[in-house]
């Protein structure tokens, strides 16, 4: 496993416990009635799984199910990218529910212990090192680490007093609610710039830059299209009448390099307008001219996905060398009568997104083929409604970039807060009662 695995060296003077003496193990099975299923996700916690996953993933008979209230804990021994030794997460979000048997599931019973100090200690990785020697290699290739139960509360977890776990609890826990309050603002301006696209890519603006109305109270100022009722003051054309040039990424075999020094992106990478290049792979500066020519960037060149995650394109700004896998298509709208912003965000938009669909080709990993993407029906207003409408939407994308910014500067915080705190390297004060 490529994983780092987490350390921490901890304080003399902290008490060591068994994690069987603090607390006792979760056996209560389902029995009847109502029930919310539970699973642990690695950045979230305990969640409701239909929520997370959009669909329910849990068997219709839950009678082997774990029963939970809020506050217990349970450990999730499947590993991921990040969370080598799986997750051991507490119930925060929900008054109770159930839960996977193949969970390990607990509850705190000692007074010496902060419940919340210990679900800030786990999300750390405290145990990291405890679990790595006890996981059997054996069942690591099935994604299910083999921990087994009496193994596990043997862990031992050096605790300072109580005052100083409250402290430091209370602490972590203010960076926590700050950082869901960001988030809480990102999904409300991401719900903000979609009903913005929506309207923008179905009314248009007029030339004061008001919205029109919409076809249901004005249907005279519509007309029909393949994408369904537009302004009639819009055309629709082909993508290859508006564009210089679409192609897709090198058919050559490309080696990439650690220490290279071009980002060479795949299909992952890009999302909703924007390029993922920490995700990206690295070439060499000769590899990248072998393989560029007649895709080089430059502004005004847009990236589509083809293959497999199809349908999502980033516009490019800047000449600043880059390659792609072939399932990514190169989109030359540096000098066509569509403004090259607007084009993006329309690629990106829902109605296309559903073209896209109806369009795509082959059953395991579906694909729009460059024929037809040439044939994709393009919504041209005027120009200038198209950098009204571009210049809009950037703003809205703007707004949440400020915003995720923000929140990956308090996960910096954090992480960095939790290294200190939980390591004894910055020592903090018990908290004292409040005279009554």
């Amino acid at each position: 496993m490529a994983e780092v695995l987490r350390r921490f060296d901890q304080p003399e003077d902290w008490t060591p416990h068994r994690l069987r003496d603090i607390s006792s193990r979760i056996t209560s099975r389902y029995s009847s009635g109502p029930a919310t299923v539970l699973t642990i996700s690695g950045a979230k916690g305990l969640v409701d799984q239909e929520a997370y996953f959009s669909r329910r993933v849990a068997s219709k008979d839950l009678s082997a199910y774990y029963v939970l209230r809020r506050g217990d804990f349970a450990y999730n021994k499947s590993y991921s990218s990040g969370y080598p030794f799986g997750v051991i997460a507490r119930l925060e979000r929900h008054d109770g529910g159930v839960v996977s048997p193949l969970y390990i599931c607990f509850r705190i019973t000692s007074r010496r212990c902060s419940p919340e100090f210990l679900a800030h200690a786990f999300e750390a990785g405290i145990l990291d090192e405890r679990l790595n020697m006890i996981a059997r290699e054996g069942s690591r290739d099935h994604g299910l680490l083999n921990v087994r139960v009496e193994e596990f509360f043997d862990s031992t977890i050096q605790l300072p007093e109580l005052g100083v776990q409250q402290c430091i609890a209370e602490i972590l826990s203010t960076v926590d609610e700050a950082i869901e309050q960001t988030e809480k603002l990102i999904a409300k301006h991401q719900q903000i710039k979609a009903g913005l696209m929506h309207d923008l890519f179905t009314r248009g603006l007029t030339p004061n830059g008001r919205l029109r109305p919409p076809h249901t109270e004005a249907p005279h100022l519509y007309k029909d299209s393949p994408l369904g009722p537009i302004p009639k003051e819009w055309e629709v054309k082909p993508l290859k009448d508006i564009t210089a040039r679409i192609t897709d990424g090198s058919h050559q075999a490309v080696e990439t390099e650690e220490d290279g020094v071009v980002p060479f992106l795949y299909v992952s990478c890009i999302r909703g307008n924007q390029i993922s290049y920490e995700t990206a792979a690295k070439i060499s500066l000769s590899t990248y001219d072998r393989i560029s020519a007649g895709r080089k960037p430059r502004p005004g060149v847009i990236l589509y996905t083809a293959v497999g995650s199809y349908g999502y394109a980033a516009l490019l700004h800047s000449n600043s060398p880059l390659a792609f896998q072939r399932h990514i298509a190169y989109i030359d709208a540096s000098s066509s009568r569509a403004f090259a912003p607007f084009l993006a965000w329309l690629l990106n938009c829902p109605v296309l997104r559903r073209h896209a669909d109806r369009v795509a080709e082959g059953n395991a990993q579906k694909t729009v083929t460059l024929r037809e993407l040439g044939k994709y029906p393009i919504l041209m207003p005027e120009r200038g409604e198209q950098e009204q409408t571009a210049h809009a939407i950037d703003h809205a994308a703007d707004a949440i970039q400020k915003l995720s910014e923000d929140r990956a500067k308090l996960l910096e915080v954090k992480r960095g807060l939790m290294h200190d705190l939980l390591t004894g390297e910055v020592e903090v004060a018990m908290l004292e009662e409040e005279p009554s």
